[in-house]
């Protein structure tokens, strides 16, 4: 039991450096792009077409990849407004609640982009510029919407398995 929990937390180091890394290199990516492009209009009158297009997508990775980060680290959309309401003996529970059910949200989003990215794949249809299946761009939302539910439903365990429900 050891051996996977330490096979875990490998996983989980390498899905946060992967996240860190993608998030932080595909936004510089864009803001060099974008200046590149911006250059290339305003002193030779041409621009690259693809550059728009691609970060249009991209920013649907970072939404959703960017997302898982947040869950992880806490600064996830949470109902503060009613956990300050709660009495601190239902505040863990609470918590508890918002983040089994952050889990089963994202988790039907997850299934509900794969469909769509499965079903665009299928229907061949492809960007206009890039040339390339949309099924790609949309693929983001399924991916980062797995790895959101993982971080809910780690965070969700670690509130049962430190000090019980009572804190």
């Amino acid at each position: 039991m050891l051996n996977l929990v330490k096979i875990y937390r490998k996983i989980d180091a390498a899905i946060l450096r992967f996240e860190e890394t993608f998030v932080g290199t595909t936004l510089i990516f864009i803001s060099v792009m974008a200046f590149i492009n911006v250059i290339m209009r305003y002193f030779f009158g041409d621009n690259l077409n693809w550059v728009e297009e691609l970060a249009r997508y991209l920013v649907v990775w970072i939404t959703f990849i960017g997302g898982s980060l947040c869950v992880r680290s806490g600064e996830h959309v949470v109902m503060s407004m009613l956990l300050d309401r709660v009495a601190a003996e239902y505040k863990k529970i609470l918590r508890l609640a918002i983040n089994f059910l952050g889990a089963v949200v994202v988790l039907y989003l997850a299934y509900l982009g794969a469909l769509y990215s499965l079903n665009t794949f299928q229907s061949g249809q492809i960007s206009p510029i890039l040339n390339v299946s949309m099924g790609w761009a949309y693929l983001g939302i399924p991916v980062g919407c797995v790895l959101m539910a993982k971080n809910f439903m780690e965070i969700f365990i670690r509130e049962i398995t430190e000090g019980g429900l009572t804190k």
